[in-house]
């Protein structure tokens, strides 16, 4: 089960002579060597408000790319008169008459729909039929589209040469476009080596690290007896510790540990620990859960999104904040936006102490789930920076991280595909897109890993090797599902206790200002030495020094002139040694 794929073996080696590589991924900067290919005069905007600024061309062995400015936030794919033409024979003769080109593609991004003109045929196509995605799925005022260079109609292929030429315009009122000129833009695709997709690994690498799933299931699919197969394969490939599922409705916790039980059989000492959000949020751990809280907009909702606490390691105290939400879908922007900033509300008072849940400094916090992130660009932004809408009702923005940063984002792309997609469904109109997130705290927790699972991208050798079917993931679930291997960062050692003594230390609140109460247990009467270090490993503070009898125990440990940081504080007994972060933040 421990392997890497070819494409990642030969990644170092190609890298040297390889050029820059485009990914639709939401992220521009892989574009800043690649030279402008038109830009559009300012001011010339239509009706809609449109108006086109630079636009960037590229291309790999599957798919030509396109990224261009629209001036003003829109969603691409819904309400605007966006139109794309592409000449893929670099012929004006041929095709549908445009400007100067003769455009044998036609698609009208609002719409999500358009046409195919080849010969004295012409066909309406869908983005399944071009093989077109586009990113980011919120609003924007940029966008990058991919198209297949692959393509057949009528038994003629689409492209006939190196050569094509471009033309975006905006059909609404008196729209703009870009070129303003007669023409279209000329584009020569480049045929020569490019660096290789970003390395990824189905198995897990190490056992060390911890992986993390998220997976919407549509309503119970998991449960459908002709979905069996490809759920088990599926889950036996990825081998998840955490899973946060999606859409299970009417089935409870329960049922689903034991359908996760019954593909991935338990080990020696081995569970699935197992809690249930209402309405449809579960999560199934390897590691116990030992705590679960619903997130409402409202202390009046019994049902939302769902708040775990998960125990990593008791030795260290390290516990792990896994939120699994399933946001509103479509346009109820509203509702969605209330729930981000209930969600992030949630993290804020954790952090600080003032909700139900007061985390350790430090702890690890993972977002996933299924965030239908296809309205306004806020609710990412509140998601990732902390950043609240609704302050008179959720509370003050805050640094969501721990180092007083925004969280990651893991922006998974799909097996083998240059686009970060989590969504597909050949029978809708929308084309893939990302819906399904996984965001954590960075500065406690590095992504080693990461992908969604797309297994029609993958070779005949990978799907063989991994028992997968072709086709498991589009038929099992209409999300794919999203996978992250971390390694978390922490570094307070671990100590050997007498296997029939107990000992116990925590602090509250943590971290603290000014005081905080040291709370001790202990099985038996031992003489007691607990000290604080800074992260150097230096004494900075002799807490306590004597005997203590069984039972528990409170001391009062008080700051007056240490800095803000991350201290360990250590209890030494007679049968073993436990240790706990503690935070100082005036």
């Amino acid at each position: 089960m421990r392997f890497l794929f070819f494409g990642f073996l030969m990644f170092a080696a190609l890298l040297v002579n390889a050029q820059t590589r485009i990914l639709i991924d939401e992220d521009f900067s892989d574009w800043q060597n690649i030279a402008i290919a038109a830009t559009d005069q300012f001011g010339d905007a239509g009706n809609s408000n449109i108006d086109f600024g630079k636009l960037w061309i590229d291309n790999d062995n599957d798919f030509v790319f396109i990224r261009f400015e629209v001036g003003t936030e829109i969603n691409l794919q819904d309400n605007n008169e966006v139109t794309i033409y592409l000449d893929t024979d670099n012929n004006s003769s041929t095709g549908t008459s445009i400007n100067g080109i003769g455009a044998e593609i036609v698609y009208n991004f609002g719409d999500r729909s358009g046409n195919v003109y080849l010969g004295n045929n012409n066909t309406f196509i869908g983005h399944e039929d071009i093989w077109l995605s586009s990113l980011p799925t919120v609003t924007s005022d940029q966008f990058e589209v991919a198209i297949s260079r692959d393509l057949s109609f009528f038994g003629q292929p689409l492209y006939q040469g190196n050569n094509i030429k471009i033309l975006i315009k905006d059909n609404g009122g008196f729209g703009d476009r870009i070129p303003d000129g007669s023409g279209g833009i000329s584009y020569s695709f480049d045929n020569g080596t490019l660096d290789e997709l970003p390395p990824f690994s189905i198995p897990q690498v190490s056992n060390s690290q911890l992986r993390i799933l998220s997976y919407n299931v549509l309503f119970d699919n998991l449960f459908e007896n002709n979905l069996q197969p490809y759920f088990s394969r599926i889950l036996q490939a990825i081998n998840a510790d955490i899973v946060g599922f999606q859409e299970i409705y009417d089935h409870n916790s329960s049922q689903t540990a034991a359908k996760v039980e019954s593909f991935l059989p338990s080990g020696a000492g081995e569970q699935w620990y197992h809690s249930k959000i209402q309405p449809d949020i579960i999560a199934v751990s390897r590691f116990p859960i030992i705590a679960s809280y619903l997130i409402g907009v409202n202390s009046n909702d019994s049902q939302g999104n769902g708040a775990f606490v998960i125990d990593l390691d008791p030795v260290t105290n390290t516990r792990l904040l896994f939120i699994v939400a399933h946001t509103p879908c479509c346009d109820n922007n509203f509702d969605r936006q209330r729930e981000i900033d209930a969600i992030m509300a949630f993290v804020r008072d954790a952090k600080d102490g003032s909700g139900p849940l007061t985390l350790s400094l430090n702890d690890p916090i993972v977002i996933v789930g299924d965030m239908n992130l296809v309205g306004f660009k806020q609710q990412q932004s509140t998601l990732i920076t902390g950043d609240i809408v609704n302050q008179s009702t959720y509370g003050a923005d805050f640094n969501p991280d721990w180092d007083g940063t925004a969280l990651e984002d893991a922006k998974p792309l799909a097996t083998n595909l240059p686009m970060a997609i989590t969504w597909y469904d050949e029978g809708s109109s929308f084309a893939p897109g990302r819906l399904d997130y996984m965001v954590y705290s960075g500065s406690v927790m590095e992504l080693k890993n990461t992908y969604s699972l797309f297994t029609p991208a993958l070779s005949q050798s990978e799907l063989v090797e991994l028992s997968l079917g072709l086709n498991d993931v589009v038929k099992a679930s209409d999300h794919l599902p999203v996978v992250g291997d971390f390694d978390l960062d922490i570094t307070i050692p671990t100590y050997e206790v007498e296997s029939d003594k107990i000992i116990a230390l925590e602090l509250f609140p943590n971290p603290f200002k000014t005081t905080s109460t040291i709370s001790i247990q202990l099985s038996q009467k031992s003489k007691v030495l607990i000290e604080l270090f800074d992260i150097n490993g230096q004494q900075v503070g002799l807490l306590y020094q004597g005997e203590m009898s069984a039972g528990r125990h409170q001391l009062l440990i008080q700051n007056s002139n240490l800095a803000n940081g991350v201290y360990i504080c250590r209890m030494q007994t007679e049968y073993g040694m436990v240790s706990r972060r503690v935070g100082i933040s005036r």
